[in-house]
Parts: C-alpha cells; structure tokens; sequence
C-alpha cells in the first residue's frame, strides 16, 4: 500500500508541476547507491512523501522515538494524522533501510484494486 500511494502520488506531482523528461528515470535509482537522481525525481520523492505525511510530524515521530517503534505507537500516530499503518511502516523503511520491520502491518495492495478492475495490468483481464 505504501509504495502504491506514494508512486500515484510522485507521478501526480510530476503531471502537475509539467515535468518532462521523467519516462525511463528508474523507481528504484538510489542517489546513496546509483546514480544520483535528476533534480525534478528528487522533488517529486519529497511532494510524495509530504503529501502521505508531513515532513515535520514524520521528523518529530522519529526524533521521539531514537528509532525504538513498537506497533501500538505507529498505528497510534496513523490513527491521529489518518492514515493507513502501512505508508509510515513505509517511510520508516525507506528511512532505516530496514525493510524487515513491522512487515505484518504492510498490506498488498494489488488483490484490492484489481476486484473493481477490468483489468490487472498484467494482460489478465475479466471475462465480458
């Protein structure tokens, strides 16, 4: 679910802003670990990531925290800024780079769309 919302999210933001030159920039290009990444990703990573949560209640949950979350805490700050459990446990990985935490609070998006959908994006499409 995570990673769902903050592509559309990152993608919405390129449309809106009338980036160019964004098709074949790679998802997964890691300025720590690749090339670094082309000024208009960097702003579109940031907008995604504000737009699921902002910046300052993400910094001051971490910050309190000294990267020791237990589950009632983050479904508690979820809870309170509206969101689903699974977009902080996202930034949180994205963050630690630790991908192995809280895993049981990630929901797999995918099944839930592709009920209302004709398609799943994948050349399997419902039968009319």
């Amino acid at each position: 679910m995570d990673h769902f919302w903050f592509i559309l999210f990152h993608e919405m933001f390129h449309i809106g802003n009338g980036d160019k030159d964004c098709i074949g920039v790679s998802l997964y290009e890691d300025s720590e670990h690749g090339p670094q990444k082309p000024p208009q990703e960097r702003r579109a990573d940031l907008a995604a990531s504000d737009a699921l949560i902002k910046r300052e209640f993400f910094e001051d949950f971490v910050n309190r925290k000294g990267g020791i979350y237990k589950t009632e805490e983050i479904i508690g700050f979820s809870i309170d800024n509206h969101i689903h459990p699974a977009i902080l446990v996202g930034q949180i990985h994205h963050r630690d780079k630790n991908y192995n935490k809280f895993n049981k609070l990630m929901v797999q998006i995918r099944s839930i769309i592709t009920e209302t959908a004709l398609t799943d994006g994948w050349g399997v499409a419902l039968p009319i």
